[in-house]
């Protein structure tokens, strides 16, 4: 009887002690429950600053930049303007809109983040998108003593569905890099 007592005396001990290690341990995962809830709150805050900047700054980029892009295209219908101070403002005029496309694709990089991404698909002209970066990328080639030349395949469509502006991303990557890194080219083929 009296090993069964202390049998009894030593479960009741063990028992003691798992109960005071779970409640610990419901403690614990209670505090770190709490900390998790206040970490995805200080990053849904963050998140809404972060978005609030960049509406913000968005605002404050476009309203000058919507200037220069008025101005210029005052100036491209300008008729007393020489031929090259034309194509000077073009060039003007395209880099202003690829830099409000810059400022929209930031503005589309948060709606990724929040989940609220729309990819554009619309119809538009893949040879203007291919000129018109041609156009924007030439000034840096001749900087560099380099000609950029345009050439697309005659059988293009007149027309393609897509994201015209991430088309157009892609398009001054690929020859902005070209621009930057060739230092002497020739002709390679045709561009489909």
């Amino acid at each position: 009887l009296f090993a069964l007592e202390r049998r009894n005396a030593f479960l009741e001990a063990r028992i003691t002690e798992r109960t005071d290690a779970l409640a610990r341990k419901v403690d614990e995962l209670a505090v770190s429950e709490s900390r998790a809830r206040a970490a995805e709150e200080d990053a849904r805050r963050a998140d809404r600053a972060k978005s609030l900047f960049l509406s913000t700054m968005s605002h404050e980029l476009r309203t000058p930049l919507n200037a220069i892009l008025g101005f210029a295209q005052l100036l491209v219908r300008d008729h007393a303007l020489s031929r090259t101070h034309h194509e000077d403002v073009e060039v003007i005029q395209r880099s202003g809109e690829h830099l409000l496309g810059l400022i929209n694709d930031v503005l589309s990089i948060a709606k990724i983040e929040a989940g609220m991404v729309v990819l554009e698909n619309r119809a538009f002209r893949i040879e203007d998108v291919a000129r018109g970066a041609a156009k924007i990328v030439g000034p840096r080639a001749r900087a560099k003593g380099l000609r950029l030349t345009t050439e697309l395949a005659p059988d293009l469509p007149p027309a393609v569905r897509g994201d015209e502006g991430k088309v157009r991303q892609i398009l001054l990557n690929v020859l902005g890099n070209a621009a930057k890194f060739t230092m002497r080219g020739g002709k390679i083929g045709r561009a489909h």
